[in-house]
């Protein structure tokens, strides 16, 4: 072979060499893009699951069927064990979830209200009040109720949006700050509560069920009134509309946002 035909050669067989690099090199391009793409779609595929398994299932205990009531009760299986714990998992619906951004109520979604106050993470049927929040500031929320949620267990319940504002007034489009709530539970807004417990009916079945004293209403997410560092609240004797101090000490019940097609109604 003379110079000029391997001079071909070897220009031929580089050519190979770059054609075969670059197909080996396409094929791991698609080859990682399959895993990338397989990895996507079982997160997502898991997610789906997990979002399914996580809706709250709801039975009716009082009411009639085919109906929705405010004070109608309900068991609803909380801690995704299966069972309707009518001791710890019973709930009363109350009213539409109120979508604070559009400051309209989601007819889809209930707000299904705890039928026992919550105090150091458990439910419980004494009176036991808390502070909405340790000292005299709106600045952090409803701080000092984070603990006293019971939902650390309640693996089935997702709040329809977290974290939340905390609104100046009711029926309002001010707000003091974005709170995140630990769990999946939260406080009923005032909207929530004028909508079901008007003052023809009071929601008087809020108080059936716990001991109160005088002055220990039901804590709402709502502020009052920035200078006076108030919050709306339940009052424990008129069943009416109120408020009162954030370290004053009121009654917690946790609120769970269940969509409706997870109730047997």
């Amino acid at each position: 072979m003379n110079k000029k035909g391997f001079a071909i050669s070897v220009v031929l067989y580089s050519v190979v060499f770059l054609l075969i690099s670059i197909l080996y090199m396409i094929t791991g391009v698609l080859k990682t893009r399959y895993h990338v793409k397989s990895d996507l779609r079982d997160t997502i595929v898991e997610q789906l699951n997990e979002s399914i398994n996580k809706r709250t299932r709801c039975v009716r205990m009082t009411g009639e069927d085919g109906t929705l009531v405010v004070g109608d009760a309900f068991k609803c299986d909380v801690n995704g064990d299966g069972i309707f714990d009518e001791g710890h998992e019973k709930f009363y619906y109350i009213s539409n979830f109120y979508n604070q951004s559009s400051n309209s109520f989601d007819p889809s979604v209930t707000v299904l209200i705890h039928s026992l106050n919550s105090n150091s993470g458990n439910v419980v049927s004494t009176n036991s009040p808390v502070k909405w929040n340790n000292t005299l500031t709106l600045d952090n929320g409803p701080a000092s109720l984070k603990d006293n949620f019971p939902s650390s267990n309640w693996l089935n319940v997702v709040l329809k949006a977290n974290p939340r504002k905390i609104m100046i007034g009711y029926n309002s489009t001010n707000s003091m700050l974005s709170f995140q709530y630990p769990n999946s539970t939260r406080l009923l807004t005032v909207e929530e509560f004028l909508y079901g417990c008007n003052p023809v009916s009071k929601c008087n079945f809020l108080f059936n069920t716990m001991e109160a004293e005088i002055g220990n209403g039901i804590w709402l997410e709502n502020i009052a009134s920035k200078d006076n560092k108030t919050v709306y609240i339940i009052d424990s004797t008129t069943h009416e509309l109120s408020t009162d101090t954030v370290t004053s000490s009121n009654m917690l019940r946790t609120v769970i946002d269940v969509s409706k097609d997870s109730i047997a109604y």
